[in-house]
């Protein structure tokens, strides 16, 4: 494979949208194709970050700063914890067409699975408006949900736990 996968600390590698979670203690992977187009990518950010009245998109959203999101997002409590990251901004490009979507959706994973070993990393939460059953099957994740299933801008969403399983 040409494509090329990358870790970009604290800048988001193409034109999300910058927010209060874009700061130097934010972790983006990204997979790269050969004429430079970014094909699919995430945003990290540790559980324990702080920035001004913020931490991580999660918590914040159950203490009630997003109020797009409902504070009930979450089962329990938010985790505040140095091995307990948040995935965010997952996006991979419509490559339907041409096949690769799979193919770039696996390479993610697993950057995102060598990213989790490095940072010693034991739980990933994020928020997934896709099955997240399909997380579980196609990947190396353990995966739970993490809160009850919500509408957020019209999108059925729920907050997970991922594990990467250690081999």
């Amino acid at each position: 494979h040409g494509d090329a996968e990358r870790r970009i600390l604290g800048q988001a590698p193409i034109d999300l949208g910058i927010d209060q979670y874009d700061t130097p203690q934010a972790r983006w992977l990204a997979i790269q194709s050969e004429d430079g187009k970014i094909l699919a990518g995430l945003r990290l950010m540790p559980t324990n970050a702080r920035c001004g009245a913020y931490s991580y998109f999660l918590r914040d959203a159950q203490k009630g700063l997003l109020p797009e999101v409902p504070k009930t997002v979450l089962t329990g409590l938010a985790p505040v914890l140095e091995d307990t990251w948040e995935a965010s901004h997952g996006f991979i490009r419509n490559m339907s067409a041409t096949g690769l979507s799979q193919e770039v959706c696996k390479r993610l994973y697993a950057l995102l699975l060598q990213t989790s070993r490095e940072e010693k990393i034991v739980r990933i939460l994020g928020l997934l408006s896709v099955p997240w059953q399909r997380w579980a099957r196609h990947n190396e994740l353990s995966v739970t949900p993490f809160g009850p299933s919500t509408l957020i801008r019209g999108t059925a969403c729920r907050a997970i736990s991922l594990e990467p399983l250690r081999g």
